[in-house]
This record gives structure tokens, C-alpha cells and sequence, in this order.
């Protein structure tokens, strides 16, 4: 799976620069790109992502689970 993201979308995730061991709060989730590259980034990080919408975060939960990223739940 690919996703599309010009370099400011994906500032954010490398600003953070996810370690492992760590637990990530992505408020504001929806679509599921942030949180998506985050898990790419950290495959052994804790990312929890919410969103106002329930039905915007279904599109966060489809991002993250397709590629199989469980580390990524959703709230």
C-alpha cells in the first residue's frame, strides 16, 4: 500500500521522531496518514490515535489495519 504525501504532511511524524518503547497520542487523526507513517517510522511504538468523527476514524483504522500495522489503535 502507498499513500501520496507531499514533505509538510509528513513533517509532523518526523518532527516527532518516534522511538521505540515509546506511546504517541495523534489527536486529530483522520484520514490515518500521520499515524500511518508513524507506524512505518516506529514499528515498536505505541501510536493512539482519535479524531472528533467516529466515521472519519473508521478511514484510521482502515489505514493502519490493511497494512497490518497493530500497533496502531485507535480511540
Amino acid at each position: 500500500m502507498a499513500f501520496v504525501q507531499d514533505h509538510a504532511q509528513g513533517l509532523p511524524a518526523r518532527l516527532v521522531d518516534p522511538q521505540p518503547g515509546e506511546s504517541i497520542l495523534d489527536l486529530c487523526a483522520a484520514p490515518g496518514g500521520k499515524a500511518g507513517y508513524l507506524a512505518e517510522l516506529c514499528a515498536e511504538c505505541i501510536i493512539t490515535a482519535t479524531d472528533r468523527s467516529a466515521e472519519r476514524l473508521k478511514l484510521v483504522d482502515f489505514v493502519a489495519k490493511r497494512p497490518g500495522y497493530s500497533h496502531v489503535k485507535t480511540v
